[in-house]
């Protein structure tokens, strides 16, 4: 019961479906991640066919393949991380060719549609998922308000309305780069709207698709991007650090002119005699260097000789 007050009852019906019942069910927040992202992706179904329902677009998928996989499943021992799959694989084809045949603008199958979701929908209320009165387009989740709940209050629309205006006037004055105006469009879409519970996607024929869902899916899945992008960016400086190292490195390495890479205090113990170009020519006893032994001189002379002209060209670019 202390799960139950910690953690989404709906998170946690989904997590026990998507393991089987004979199995181990390791209840961690990796598992409730998967559970949480498996609820986002139903959401959408349920908004892309509330909202594509009145624009008639195409939709052609075989449906009974996917019941006839899930109702194999359940018959398999209750396999219902089998089932859920299946569920799943739907939802996904299905959005995938809707997404498709919007940006066609081709015309849609109602029945079908119809069909695809009320079957998906069934199984989640068989399961627990969501209740039985929940319809197309509202919320999974019971502990939050439902999407079209945003629909009884036009105040923080309208809000978010007066202040985009008020803000293009502002930049309008200021004759602002257009640059500007496409930073407030971003903001209204993914700040502004998304706090009230509304997605804006963009699709093929230029025009959004509007979206309505629960606030807590929606700012989860924020702070989720949020914390990915944070993550990329932090590896980004911390490869671009190692880089810069790694080539600080070179350049201290680079500053010896490669004429005395072997004099120095080191050099000068292990050899007597050096070539013209200083590449050492006998031992510190006077004898003269084995033949490989000189070739593997020769190449970290050229080696250094590279060094030394990139530290040249660093330097001269500095003083530019």
């Amino acid at each position: 019961m202390e799960a139950v007050k910690i953690y989404n009852i709906v998170h946690i019906r989904i997590l026990f479906l998507l393991h089987s019942w004979g199995s181990t069910l390791h209840f961690d927040e990796a598992h409730l991640k998967e559970a949480r992202e498996f609820e986002g992706k139903l959401n959408v179904s349920w908004v892309i066919q509330s909202v594509l329902f009145p624009f008639n677009r195409t939709f052609l998928l075989t449906i009974q393949l996917k019941q006839a996989g899930v109702h194999a499943a359940l018959c398999d021992s209750f396999n219902t991380p089998l089932a859920m799959s299946e569920l799943k694989e739907l939802v996904s084809v299905s959005n995938q060719y809707l997404t498709e045949k919007v940006k066609l603008k081709g015309i849609v199958n109602v029945s079908l549609i119809t069909k695809a979701a009320s079957y998906v929908m069934k199984m989640m209320k068989i399961f627990g998922v969501v209740k039985t009165d929940v319809q197309f387009g509202l919320s999974l989740n019971e502990n939050t308000k439902t999407a079209s709940n945003a629909n009884e209050s036009a105040t923080p629309f309208i809000k978010i309305l007066a202040d985009f205006r008020d803000d293009v006037r502002e930049l309008s004055q200021k004759k602002a780069d257009h640059k500007h105006y496409l930073a407030l469009s971003d903001k209204v879409r993914d700040i502004d709207l998304v706090d009230l519970g509304v997605v804006l996607d963009d699709r093929g024929d230029g025009k959004a698709l509007i979206k309505f869902v629960d606030r807590e899916t929606l700012l989860r899945q924020k702070e989720e991007k949020a914390k990915t992008e944070l993550l990329k960016q932090q590896e980004k400086e911390k490869r671009l650090m190692e880089q810069n190292k790694k080539k600080m490195e070179r350049l201290e390495k680079g500053k010896v002119p490669p004429e005395l890479l072997f004099k120095d205090a080191e050099g000068l113990k292990l050899y007597s005699a050096w070539d013209e170009k200083g590449i050492p020519a006998s031992d510190k006893e006077g004898l003269d260097l084995a033949k490989s032994k000189k070739k593997k001189l020769i190449r970290e002379y050229e080696a250094q000789t590279k060094l030394h002209k990139e530290y040249l060209e660093f330097v001269e670019n500095e003083n530019k």
